[in-house]
């Protein structure tokens, strides 16, 4: 349940057009990732905070794919932020608090899109946050600290309450004559872009 939300969240915000004005996302041809002075991580980071700036939007997380995670561990123009005030490695913590930003995500699932078969031997990984396979992603985005009407925010999950007064609901039973428990969870979720202006896309931002 919670892979499916998270591949409808990545779809949306891959798929949406954002402050960077492109469909799919601004092309960061693989710069994220060298490791020397042709990075251009903390280049495009301070545009896409101008961009929401120019909108009068503060942009405060950042979510990037791991490979370009991965990358960014190694890349001078960030290492060199605390060479000599840290022994610290990079952590997603520690690149938010040198990006001054509350939340660094890094996106880790995958996905199968391989069809079914009877042995369940069929797997084909697929990377749930990256544009285009193998080539990373960014999206910088303003995330407000509570929810509610009249509050700006890049994107919402909208959840409705079952009889319980719970979002989700699980039942569970047994099946005696197959020997096997059956669980069956329910979730009523409606994932929609609200302000386009409060986010800023990259694609293409890591290079093998």
């Amino acid at each position: 349940m919670d892979l499916k939300k998270e591949r409808r969240i990545a779809a949306a915000i891959k798929g949406g057009t954002w402050a960077d004005g492109n469909v799919g996302g601004e092309d960061a041809e693989g710069l994220w990732s060298p490791a020397g002075s042709t990075n251009t991580f903390l280049a495009d980071i301070t545009a896409g905070k101008k961009a929401l700036k120019g909108s009068g939007i503060l942009a405060n997380c950042l979510i990037v794919d791991f490979a370009t995670f991965m990358a960014l561990k190694e890349a001078d123009a960030i290492t060199n932020k605390i060479k000599y005030t840290s022994s610290e490695s990079i952590t997603p913590q520690l690149l938010a608090r040198i990006l001054e930003l509350d939340e660094v995500l890094v996106g880790k699932a995958v996905y199968s899109d391989a069809e079914e078969n009877i042995d369940d031997s069929a797997f084909n990984s697929v990377d749930i946050w990256e544009v285009n396979p193998g080539k990373g992603m960014g999206f910088l985005f303003y995330r407000p600290p509570k929810l509610g009407l009249k509050i700006l925010t890049a994107g919402v999950q909208v959840r409705i309450a079952y009889e319980n007064g719970e979002p989700r609901r699980t039942c569970f039973w047994r099946e005696g004559a197959e020997h096997q428990d059956v669980y069956e969870v329910a979730e009523e979720t409606a994932i929609e872009v609200i302000c386009a202006d409060a986010g800023y896309l990259w694609k293409d931002t890591y290079a093998t």
